[in-house]
C-alpha cells in the first residue's frame, strides 16, 4: 500500500495517515511538503507509477523503510532501497501544534551520516518537534518517507483509547493522580 500526503493536507492530516497506516503490512511513505490537496497534484507523482509499475509489472520498488522509532530523542530507521540509488536524505519536522494543519510551518536539513552500505538512517530531533519523518529522495525523481512520527518527543504516562464513559472516567482519574 502507498500512502501519499502532503505535510499541510486539511483533509487528510498526518496523524489520522500515520494511525491508518499503522493498521496496514507493508506500507510504503511519500509525504511531500506543502503538496496541496486534490487529484490533480497527486495523480502526476512518479511515486504512483513506480509503485504500480512493481505490482503490475515486477519493477524495482520504492525505497522502504522499516523499524521507524524514536528513541532518546532520535528518529531511526532501516532503509531498503530497492536498487535505487539515494540522493539526498532529509529530515523533515514541525514544531507547531496549531490545530488548522494548513498553518504548519515544516523544516528540512539534509541528514549527511546516512549509512547506505548499513541501511540505517538516524537524525537528532529538534527540541519542540511535534511531528517529524526522513524522506529519501532518489537519483530518479522519487520521494520515499518513514512514517510520520507524531508527538515524538512526548513522554505519555498512560494512553486512554475509546471515549466510552469508562474511558472518560478513567482519563479524569489518572489526571487527577498526576498522569500525562
Amino acid at each position: 500500500f502507498l500512502w501519499l500526503d502532503g505535510t499541510n493536507d486539511f483533509h487528510f492530516q498526518l496523524d489520522c495517515v500515520a494511525k491508518s497506516a499503522a493498521l496496514v503490512k507493508d506500507s510504503a511513505f511519500t509525504t511531500i511538503v506543502k503538496l496541496p490537496h486534490g487529484d490533480g497534484p497527486c495523480e502526476t507523482r512518479p511515486e504512483i507509477f513506480a509503485f504500480a509499475d512493481r505490482h503490475v509489472r515486477g519493477g524495482r520498488d520504492v525505497v522502504r523503510f522499516s523499524g521507524s522509532r524514536v528513541q532518546d530523542g532520535v528518529l531511526s530507521a532501516d532503509v531498503d532501497a530497492a536498487g535505487r540509488a539515494i540522493a539526498k536524505m532529509r529530515l523533515v519536522w514541525t514544531t507547531s501544534s496549531d490545530a488548522d494543519w494548513t498553518k504548519r510551518t515544516f523544516e528540512e536539513r539534509a541528514l549527511t551520516d546516512f549509512d547506505a552500505k548499513a541501511g540505517r538512517v538516524s537524525a537528532k530531533l529538534p527540541e519542540g518537534t511535534t511531528i517529524a519523518f526522513v524522506a529519501a529522495d532518489t537519483d530518479d525523481g522519487l520521494v520515499s518517507c518513514t512514517p510520520p512520527q507524531i508527538d515524538p518527543l512526548r513522554p505519555y504516562d498512560i494512553v486512554i483509547y475509546g471515549g466510552t464513559s469508562a474511558g472518560i472516567a478513567a482519563a479524569v482519574q489518572a489526571k487527577r493522580m498526576g498522569a500525562k
